[in-house]
């Protein structure tokens, strides 16, 4: 599957996601670059999800985003009618290494040797427990269900 392929295979997602909806990709931190092949290989495998899911990222600005460190990186997208608040805030202090991540382009060693020198920054990497407060205080947190 091309570059272009997986990216096209997200793109109909966020036109589904509703302002301030979210979407919740899996598998965007894998353990090392053994198993991010772009064609299957048996055992473990997780694909270029990870590099999908950067590529989709970087070409959009009017969405919000953040991963859990959390089973395999769980990737939240949220989408913005605007230009995310985040990108104006802060998009110049990880402008390094998204530059870095576009001279990659689809040669998969590069990619991830960037994403291993750059993941918390590119996938703004955030603990599961940072998340449940995140979560809690967020303004649409009443609109959501309780665990009990």
């Amino acid at each position: 599957m091309t570059s272009a392929t997986r990216l096209r295979s997200f793109i109909p997602l966020s036109r589904v996601a509703s302002p301030g909806g979210a979407l919740v990709v899996h598998d965007c931190l894998p353990p090392d670059a053994a198993v991010t092949s772009p064609t299957f290989v048996a055992g473990p495998w997780w694909g270029v999800t990870y590099k999908t899911y950067l590529d989709f990222l970087g070409a959009r600005n009017e969405l919000d985003y953040y991963t859990i460190d959390a089973d395999c990186g769980c990737g939240v997208i949220r989408k913005f009618g605007r230009r995310s608040r985040w990108w104006r805030r802060h998009g110049s202090r990880i402008g390094r290494p998204w530059r870095h991540w576009r001279n990659a382009v689809n040669d998969f060693d590069s990619a991830f040797a960037v994403f291993e020198r750059h993941k918390d920054a590119l996938l703004r990497l955030t603990h599961v427990d940072r998340f449940a407060v995140r979560l809690a205080t967020s303004p649409t947190s009443r609109a959501l269900p309780r665990c009990r």
